[in-house]
């Protein structure tokens, strides 16, 4: 499973959320303010970004060839994202204040960790394992980290 596919039912899910999109400007595309963290790309706020930390890459090595474990379900041990919350503080008003941040990054707990009627698409025991607040005053951004853990359900093909 590779990494960009891994996350799109994350970006799907907090794409779809109208309280989200609302706590980050109400952008006309969500795309816009929810997507993976690439390296050296340019900061825009605000704005959620989202990388994998953790977790294996290839959960169960040489399963392919294993006809008994063929159309079972697994569960991929823990995967850790980290989720970046970025706002500029060149403003005082909603979207772009700390606090702003800070509810954005509620919200994020409340779709990952809280909403069990709407979970993110095969997966399962969402829990938050650290959080940081930081104001960088070199690019003058609010940022917040939160990294959270889950599991994958997987599904061998038959």
């Amino acid at each position: 499973m590779r990494v960009t596919t891994e996350l799109e039912p994350i970006f799907t899910k907090l794409r779809a959320d109208a309280s989200l999109l609302a706590l980050l400007g109400s952008p006309s595309d969500p795309k816009t303010a929810i997507f993976r963290w690439k390296r050296l790309a340019k900061i825009v706020t605000p704005s959620v970004t989202i990388k994998r930390m953790g977790g294996p890459k290839n959960p169960f090595p040489g399963t392919d060839a294993a006809p008994s474990l063929k159309g079972s379900i697994y569960s991929m041990p823990s995967v850790i994202i980290q989720v970046d919350i970025w706002a500029s503080s060149d403003s005082d008003t909603s979207p772009n204040t700390g606090e702003d941040v800070d509810l954005i990054e509620q919200r994020l707990d409340w779709n990952f960790i809280y909403d069990t009627l709407h979970v993110v698409v095969g997966t399962f025991g969402w829990k938050g394992i650290t959080s940081s607040q930081q104001y960088e005053e070199d690019t003058r951004l609010w940022h917040n980290t939160v990294r959270y853990g889950f599991e994958y359900l997987i599904r061998q093909e038959t």
